[in-house]
């Protein structure tokens, strides 16, 4: 197998895009859960003011 451990995205980056950062705090499965259905309910600016789970 020639893809190495590290050459494979991150699980958010695959999700999210590259365009917003997990906090480093969100760790579990349900925080992951949640963060997902944030990200795709809530716009931009409103991810900006309330998101619980990115940076932006």
């Amino acid at each position: 197998m020639s893809n190495r451990f590290y050459q494979i995205p991150e699980i958010s980056n695959t999700l999210f895009g590259g365009d917003v950062k997990r906090l480093p705090s969100v760790d579990e499965l349900f925080e992951l859960e949640l963060a997902n259905l944030e990200y795709h309910i809530l716009n931009k600016d409103e991810l900006i003011e309330r998101s619980a789970f990115f940076t932006i």
